[in-house]
């Protein structure tokens, strides 16, 4: 099917999402501490300020934050590609294209041990503006492809989807979270306690996890935080597979892609499933109780507050700090090195262990 022609063309539609996603970061950065001041600076103002206000409290508060726990995103740069422009309705134009953030984020800011990392997070995002009260189009809708667990069927088509009708709930083994702080930030008051225990290849995992997270063949997936950690832990850590027939019952653990023309157990795919594996039934975790034993390596489990149920997503520590800044390697979307910084406070908890078997 042809996409509709855009009336009036397609190019300010392009500028005002780049300029939108801009203005975002730079006001996480300090450069702007509004949104009518960011709007004001842009040939675009008018197709995002409204959206962008809606944003503006988070994304100063953030930034008031960060800077009390000495850090700070200090560069940004936006670029989109496979852009499709289409007059979905009337009055509503859709941008649907891939949206590369490249960003430098410091931790330390201000002692002697300031350190930096630099990330692209890449993801297919779909921008949607409509017409309401101006004659102008502006963006009302940012649909992201998101790194949440979708709630799908059991086969591989969402490679980390939810199985239909099973509960999210913690379960009775659940371990403590790693603490935080009243305002949602991790707390690195609670010292090393971490008894060295025989581990796999921890540094394979992190290695495999920053070395493919763009060209893995899954990377166009969405839903796919759990694929992409097994193939971490199985591939760069050499953590064997277990079992090789039921892919429902968790004491398996296997990708068999010659099995009915591709198999993968549940708890390859999905976190839940990947926690009562690794955790519940085969005792392949040690769990971190404090930010300065975290290692690049380790896997860390996310509870965010805005979904529903226990865990949601995981991902690969990829570098940590000597600050115990941790940063991660994760599909949906793709990132190589995220700042964890970039998540607070919308997580209510997070859960990092280290695979040991």
């Amino acid at each position: 099917m042809t996409p509709q022609a855009v009336a009036g063309g397609t190019q300010s539609y392009l500028d005002a999402v780049k300029q939108y996603l801009t203005s975002q970061n730079k006001m996480r950065e300090g450069v702007f501490i509004s949104a009518s001041a960011a709007a004001g600076q842009s040939t675009q103002g008018t197709r995002f300020a409204a959206a962008l206000d809606t944003q503006a409290g988070p994304l100063r508060q953030w930034a008031e934050d960060a800077a009390g726990h000495q850090v700070a995103q200090t560069s940004s740069a936006v670029t989109l590609s496979d852009v499709l422009v289409s007059q979905t309705a009337a009055d509503s134009v859709t941008v649907r294209a891939t949206v590369k953030t490249t960003t430098t984020t410091a931790d330390g800011v201000g002692t002697t041990s300031a350190e930096d990392k630099t990330n692209d997070d890449i993801a297919v995002r779909d921008f949607v503006f409509d017409k309401q009260s101006t004659s102008v189009a502006s963006i009302t809708r940012n649909l992201d492809g998101t790194a949440v667990d979708a709630s799908g069927s059991s086969g591989d088509g969402d490679l980390n989807g939810v199985i239909t009708g099973e509960s999210t709930a913690a379960p009775a083994d659940a371990p403590a979270p790693l603490p935080l702080d009243p305002k949602g930030w991790p707390d690195l008051s609670v010292g090393s306690g971490q008894v060295s225990t025989r581990s796999v290849r921890q540094s394979g995992i992190a290695k495999w996890a920053v070395d493919n997270v763009y060209t893995w063949p899954y990377a166009i997936k969405h839903n796919n935080c759990t694929n992409f950690t097994s193939y971490a832990v199985n591939k760069g850590g050499k953590a064997p597979e277990k079992g090789w027939y039921s892919r429902s019952n968790d004491n398996n653990w296997f990708e068999h892609l010659l099995i009915g023309g591709g198999a993968r157990s549940y708890s390859w795919m999905n976190v839940v499933h990947f926690y009562d594996h690794f955790q519940t039934k085969r005792h392949r975790l040690v769990w971190r109780y404090s930010w300065w034993d975290v290692q690049p390596g380790d896997v860390i489990f996310f509870d965010q507050k805005s979904v529903s149920g226990w865990l949601d997503h995981l991902a690969v520590v990829s570098w940590v700090s000597q600050r115990a800044g941790v940063f991660y390697a994760q599909h949906g979307p793709r990132d190589r090195y995220r700042s964890l910084s970039d998540a607070w406070p919308r997580l209510a908890h997070v859960y990092v262990a280290k695979v040991v078997k």
